[in-house]
């Protein structure tokens, strides 16, 4: 596990702020936390859909202030994500900061909805409901064996494909382990 920690922290951090409004196309919010908003885009990199998730300025402030509180500081939502590659966890493709000062993360689009979406609209049958849930702990399984808890397993960071896959979405509270705990 201490190797996984010496890779992730020893990545270059990304310093070329990048302009999110000319840099993707923006067709829509598909989802909004409490800490963040994210669009379907396409990337004019490529051409390919994607999430563009960014972070709310002074929400994010206030997190750090009660990590520094503790003496800690926060690890990064970028950071974490993108070291976490399995198929059932959102593929992070880059994070870093925009011209407005604010974080952001890209990552592959799912097409589809969220489970509570799925739920709501009645269209999520009992066993459709068990069949989700050996992919969904073998996510948390491996991101538990790369150190990472995710601290926010709930219906709206279960996104479902139009193929009935479950991903696992949004690692901004994850707690990064320590060998011992």
């Amino acid at each position: 596990m201490m190797e996984f920690f010496k890779r992730l922290f020893q990545r270059a951090p990304k310093i070329e702020k990048v302009d999110v409004k000319r840099r993707f196309e923006l067709h829509g919010r598909v989802g909004q936390g409490s800490m963040s908003k994210v669009w379907r885009a396409t990337d004019t990199i490529g051409s390919k859909p994607v999430a563009l998730k960014v972070l709310d300025k002074p929400r994010l402030a206030r997190l750090d202030n009660r990590f520094k509180s503790l003496g800690l500081k926060r690890p990064h939502e970028g950071e974490i994500s993108l070291s976490l590659r399995h198929p059932n966890i959102v593929k992070t493709l880059e994070y870093g900061i925009t011209t407005d000062d604010e974080e952001y993360l890209v990552m592959e689009f799912v097409d589809g909805v969220n489970l509570r979406q799925a739920m709501k609209a009645g269209r999520f049958t009992p066993e459709q409901a068990l069949a989700i849930v050996p992919p969904v702990c073998e996510a948390l399984q491996y991101a538990h064996e790369q150190g990472i808890v995710h601290r926010d397993i709930k219906p709206e960071n279960l996104l479902l494909d139009k193929n009935g896959r479950v991903k696992i979405a949004d690692f901004g509270i994850a707690k990064m382990l320590r060998d011992g705990d």
